[in-house]
């Protein structure tokens, strides 16, 4: 085993809560491992939609799986009960997510 070198240490920045904000024109592999990544027990990604805050948990690549339909990427919809969101390429099946509503609302 080989001793750390001190005098070569860096820092990397402190994170904000806007680094976990999910960027839905990313692919559908890309926001699950994203999505993955910041899960419990960090704060979790998240988005906004309709003065909701989603969080979201845990998704499941859907990419080729679902036809277009011509959504917006980042627009979540209900498919056979389950929620999905169309991403830049693919769409993700949403599994384990909390809805909070914006402060003021």
């Amino acid at each position: 085993m080989r001793k750390q070198d001190l005098s070569k240490k860096t820092y990397c920045c402190k994170r904000e809560p806007s680094d976990d904000l999910i960027n839905w024109d990313w692919s559908s592999r890309k926001i699950y491992n994203w999505v993955r990544a910041q899960t419990r027990p960090y704060p979790g990604a998240f988005f906004f939609y309709n003065k909701s805050k989603y969080t979201i948990w845990w998704v499941e690549d859907c990419y080729n799986k679902m036809d277009n339909f011509g959504l917006e990427n980042g627009v979540p919809f209900e498919k056979n009960g389950n929620l999905y969101i169309k991403c830049g390429i693919g769409f993700v099946k949403v599994v384990d997510f909390e809805i909070s509503k914006m402060p003021g609302e």
